[in-house]
């Protein structure tokens, strides 16, 4: 395989059990499931190692979430017809589980019997970043942009059945967003900006329309182009509506308007970790590196460590080892 995992964290689990039955016409049998019960129960595993050598432990969920999870993917095994799709549907299902590295593994494998084929670079792309292999996922996601103008934009749906729950990505939108976070985390905010305008302009409801303007904003804020963003705010209405967005308005606004505070107890703790991110980047326009610093180690402490305003709080941190805002 192509990719510089750190294989040393990756584990076998009821998962990989799971796709190995399918692929070799076989099923998990009691024996496999004591084998994934002892694993389960063996101590906190490393899904990855932060930017900041701390090892990302997979959460524990608990019985019910557990059981949806777990049906939802045993759904998209029994679906596996040796289609791309049907791969990137275990891969998804699996990755929902923060089990990322298993998600690469499955998408690396197809992309062996399907070299190039843009979805499942797309995703791969995705959870490549999660664990922290910004080059790699980067290399992906530039090899899929190289094929959009073979391919016509879609919604992408939401279970492997054809259902999209709203509001919903497109495939552009997609691409071009995980391309922004891809150059943004490895400190190219020039890159990442016009990636995230590109986004904008392949959104197709208020909400993809708020959250990638939001990254574009904060790019350019990064790149020292303040005229620029401003300029973009200035024309920017922040009265719509949004339904997943929300935190990203928030944000938004806390870049507009550098005395606004929102009430982060109204929001859930991922919403929190996005607000937080931009009330770093905003104590950063103004010079106050120990603001900056205390909220980008606020995200951290939270452990919420797939959320993408965590990921970027802590490549913020490891570029402000020794140095100055």
């Amino acid at each position: 395989m192509n990719y510089s995992i750190k294989t040393s964290l990756y584990r076998y689990n009821f998962v990989l059990l799971i796709i190995i039955g399918v692929l070799c016409g076989c099923s998990a049998n009691q024996n496999d499931e004591d084998m994934a019960n002892n694993l389960a129960s063996d101590g906190p595993i490393i899904e990855a190692t932060s930017l900041l050598g701390a090892g990302l432990i997979r959460p524990v969920f608990d019985e019910e979430s557990m059981q949806i999870l777990s049906n939802e993917l045993r759904e998209a095994v029994n679906l596996y017809d040796g289609s791309p799709s049907s791969m990137i549907w275990i891969a998804r299902r699996t990755a929902a589980m923060w089990r990322f590295q298993d998600a690469v593994v499955v998408l690396s494998d197809a992309l062996e019997e399907y070299p190039e084929h843009p979805e499942l670079m797309r995703y791969r792309g995705q959870y490549l970043l999660i664990i922290r292999e910004f080059a790699v996922a980067d290399n992906d996601l530039t090899r899929v942009r190289a094929q959009l103008s073979a391919i016509a934009d879609f919604i992408e749906t939401d279970a492997p059945n054809g259902t999209v729950i709203e509001p919903a990505s497109t495939y552009y939108f997609s691409v071009w967003f995980y391309s922004g976070l891809a150059s943004f985390l490895q400190g190219n905010f020039e890159l990442a900006s016009k990636a995230f305008e590109q986004a904008t302009k392949h959104a197709q409801n208020q909400d993809a329309r708020i959250t990638a303007t939001d990254w574009h904003v904060v790019s350019l804020f990064c790149n020292r182009d303040d005229a620029k963003a401003y300029k973009l705010l200035d024309n920017l209405s922040l009265n719509v509506a949004v339904t997943d967005a929300t935190p990203y308005l928030e944000r938004l606004k806390v870049l507009q308007d550098m005395y606004y505070m929102p009430e982060l107890s109204q929001y859930d703790i991922f919403g929190q970790i996005t607000i937080k991110y931009g009330l770093a980047v905003r104590a950063k326009i103004q010079g106050n590196q120990e603001q900056y610093r205390d909220y980008l180690n606020q995200i951290l402490d939270t452990n919420i460590w797939s959320a993408l305003s965590y990921i970027a709080a802590e490549a913020d941190l490891n570029r402000l080892n020794g140095s100055a805002i």
